[in-house]
């Protein structure tokens, strides 16, 4: 909704300066998503690359990445969302401490967090969220 409101504000405004200043929020705006997206992708590569295991915990998906990124992980549609909810608290206090907030945009990664809780490997993909936060450079993502 925030992303369409300032969309249709930088469309519709007539003047020249504030046109541009509605540009550049928008594009701040824009860069902020595609910095949490980035951050958590690389995590999430990083973390299957360093403990194959992740993958057999998983059985047999396609797409181990997919099906831990907006999947249930191999649990029943009947069970609760995550087993621990302090592990998924904690895990996003976690990374918005090291990371900077994932905000309402990036809530969308909490069934992430919530399967590597599930599967035991919170903490090793937290490791390396808060490597490559602490490595990138704003210009890198």
């Amino acid at each position: 909704a925030e992303l369409l409101y300032m969309t249709t504000a930088y469309l519709r405004e007539r003047e020249p300066s504030a046109k541009a200043t509605r540009f550049a929020e928008l594009e701040a705006f824009v860069s902020q998503r595609r910095r949490i997206d980035a951050m958590m992708t690389t995590a999430l590569t990083a973390t299957l690359a360093a403990d194959p295991t992740i993958e057999l915990a998983l059985g047999a998906v396609e797409d181990a990445g997919v099906e831990l990124m907006y999947g249930t992980a191999g649990r029943a549609e009947d069970r609760q969302v995550v087993d621990d909810w302090d592990c998924l608290k904690g895990g996003i206090n976690s990374y918005e401490a090291v990371c900077g907030p994932l905000g309402q945009y990036g809530m969308k990664y909490s069934q992430l967090i919530a399967n590597m809780c599930n599967l035991g490997y919170s903490e090793r993909f937290l490791l390396e969220a808060a490597t490559v936060c602490a490595a990138a450079d704003d210009d890198d993502f």
